[in-house]
C-alpha cells in the first residue's frame, strides 16, 4: 500500500487546465481506475443526481486515518427512527495511532476521521453553510496524537457534519436488494435523478421491516442538498453542494456503481 501520493511534473494538458496539485493527483487516479478524463469527472457536478464520497482506490495512507475516541461517534447521531440536532456543547476527539506529523494533517481540507463522512476544515464548512444551512450542523473536532512514541499534538479547526435530512435516494425499481437481519444488502445500486424532496421518516436498519413500501417518500417542504439515504445509510450530496468541496488526492465523489468498484476491485 502506498503511503502518500507522489508528485509528478505537470503535463502540458495539466498546465493548460491549470489544475491544483490535489486535482492532478485525483485526475491521474480517475484515469487509472475508471479511464475517466478530468473534464468527464467535472460533468457529474452538474444536474441533480446524488453523489457520495468514497476512496478513489486503496492508497489512502493509514497514518491519515483517525479514530473517534467514543465509538458512538462513528455513526454520529443517527437514530433508527429520526435525526435531530446535537447538543451545542458536544465536541468530538479523533486520535491518530500511527506516526503522523501535525502539519501533514493541516494540509488537507478534509480527512477520513472514521465517521460517516470526512471531517472538514472550517473554510469548507463555511461554504457549505452558505448553501444549505438547514440541512446539516457542524460539530467541532479535536485531532490528537495517540502515538506515545511521537510528539503530542492537538489540532482544532476541523468539523464533523451531522446530517439532518433523510431521503429515499436509491432507485429501488432498478436495484437488486437482498435483506439480511432487516438490513438492505445492495450491489451495484443506482440513485434516482431528483430525490431531494423524497423525505423519509426512518433510516432503515436492523429493526426496520423488510417491506420498504411501508415507508413511502414524504415530500419535504423544500429540496435539500445533503441527506442520508434511508435504505443504505449513505450520505448523499447534491452536485451543487459537492461542487464547492475541494478536490482530494485520495477521495472522490462517486456515482452509483462506482461505489461498488471503490470497495471491491474485482467488479
Amino acid at each position: 500500500m502506498k503511503l502518500a501520493y507522489t508528485y509528478t511534473a505537470p503535463t502540458k494538458k495539466d498546465k493548460e487546465m491549470n489544475l491544483t496539485k490535489e486535482e492532478k493527483a485525483l485526475a491521474r487516479k480517475l484515469k487509472e481506475q475508471y479511464d475517466m478524463s478530468w473534464d468527464k469527472y467535472q460533468e457529474r457536478f452538474n444536474g441533480t443526481r446524488p453523489l457520495s464520497i468514497w476512496p478513489i482506490d486503496d492508497t489512502y495512507p493509514l497514518r491519515f486515518q483517525g479514530e473517534p475516541k467514543d465509538l458512538m461517534w462513528s455513526i454520529l447521531n443517527i437514530s433508527s427512527k429520526y435525526l435531530r440536532p446535537i447538543d451545542n456543547n458536544i465536541r468530538i476527539e479523533i486520535g491518530f495511532k500511527r506516526k503522523v506529523d501535525a502539519n501533514e494533517l493541516k494540509k488537507f481540507e478534509y480527512l477520513d476521521g472514521g465517521l460517516k463522512d470526512p471531517i472538514f476544515q472550517k473554510d469548507v464548512i463555511d461554504k457549505m453553510l452558505e448553501i444549505c444551512p438547514d440541512d446539516f450542523e457542524s460539530i467541532p473536532v479535536t485531532l490528537k496524537n495517540w502515538n506515545k512514541k511521537t510528539e503530542p499534538f492537538s489540532i482544532e479547526g476541523f468539523y464533523a457534519i451531522n446530517v439532518l435530512k433523510v431521503i429515499k435516494a436509491i432507485d429501488e425499481n432498478n436495484t437488486e436488494i437482498r435483506w439480511s437481519d432487516g438490513c438492505a444488502m445492495m450491489q451495484k445500486y443506482w440513485f434516482k435523478d431528483k430525490p431531494w424532496q423524497d423525505g423519509c421518516d426512518v433510516i432503515l436498519g436492523p429493526d426496520a421491516p423488510k417491506d420498504t413500501s411501508q415507508y413511502p417518500p414524504k415530500k419535504l417542504d423544500k429540496p435539500c442538498l445533503i441527506a442520508i439515504d434511508a435504505l443504505s445509510g449513505t450520505i448523499v450530496w447534491h452536485p451543487k453542494l459537492a461542487k464547492v468541496i475541494p478536490a482530494h488526492p485520495y477521495l472522490f465523489f462517486a456515482h452509483d456503481i462506482e461505489v461498488w468498484k471503490s470497495l471491491f476491485t474485482n467488479v
